[in-house]
């Protein structure tokens, strides 16, 4: 359980940093960071799907 809380801590933490970072630049970059994010996002999500069932059911 603390390796799922450490990484959810780690995806918001980044989330947060990816979205002060996105609304500083000018309008133009924000799709193309804002895609980058989602894949991130999408990569952390199949993370968890690997991870969590091990952490459960160790």
């Amino acid at each position: 359980m603390e390796v799922l809380v450490s990484a959810l801590a780690i995806f918001v933490l980044a989330m947060f940093v990816d979205f002060e970072v996105i609304s500083k630049l000018p309008t133009l970059l924000h799709a193309p960071l804002a895609y980058t994010c989602l894949a991130a996002c999408s990569g952390f999500l199949r993370l968890f799907a690997v991870l969590l069932p091990k952490e459960l059911h160790p």
